[in-house]
C-alpha cells in the first residue's frame, strides 16, 4: 500500500487521507496469491461493483425475492470458498518453507571447536548496527543434538 500511496499522493505528502480510501478499494478487490481471492469476495461473499461496472451492467446475480435460496447459496459458497483458501493457504505456506529452507546452512558443531555466540539484543538508546552481537569465543565441549553446543 506504501507503494500505490507513493505514486498518488502529492509533492508535500499532505493528501495521503484523501488517497487512502482508493487505495485500500484497489487493494480490498485485488486477488491475492495467497488465499487465491480477493478481500472483497472473502468477506462480502461476492466482488463489490466499481462504477464501470454499473455503467456496463454487470449484474453478479440476479435476486428473485426468495431470500432463503440467495441466503443458502451465499453459505454454500463461501463455505467452498473457504475450503479452498484454507488448500491455497496450506500450499503457500509449503512453497514458502520450500525457499525459506534453501537459505538456510545447516551449522555442525564439533567437540574442540571454537565458535562466537550471537546474541542480538535491542537495547534502549542505542543503534543496534553499532553494538557487538557475538560473544565469546568459547570451546564447544559437546553436542548434544544436531543444533545445539555446550561450551
Amino acid at each position: 500500500m506504501n507503494s500505490v500511496l507513493a505514486k498518488t499522493v502529492e509533492a508535500n505528502q499532505r493528501d495521503w487521507d484523501i488517497w487512502l480510501p482508493y487505495v485500500m478499494a484497489a487493494f480490498r478487490a485485488t486477488r491475492h496469491d495467497t488465499t487465491g481471492y480477493s478481500p472483497n469476495f472473502l468477506v462480502l461473499g461476492r466482488e463489490t461493483r466499481a462504477p464501470l461496472d454499473l455503467v456496463y451492467v454487470s449484474p453478479e446475480e440476479e435476486n428473485d425475492g426468495n431470500y432463503n435460496r440467495f441466503v443458502e447459496q451465499k453459505r454454500e459458497r463461501l463455505v467452498t470458498v473457504y475450503n479452498e483458501v484454507r488448500q491455497h493457504m496450506q500450499r503457500s505456506a509449503e512453497k514458502n518453507k520450500r525457499y525459506y529452507d534453501l537459505g538456510l546452512m545447516p551449522k555442525k558443531f564439533e567437540v574442540g571447536q571454537w565458535v562466537l555466540y550471537f546474541n542480538p539484543r535491542k537495547l534502549r538508546g542505542k543503534q543496534v548496527k553499532w553494538c557487538r552481537q557475538f560473544k565469546g569465543p568459547y570451546l564447544v565441549i559437546a553436542t548434544p543434538s544436531s543444533v545445539t553446543a555446550k561450551f
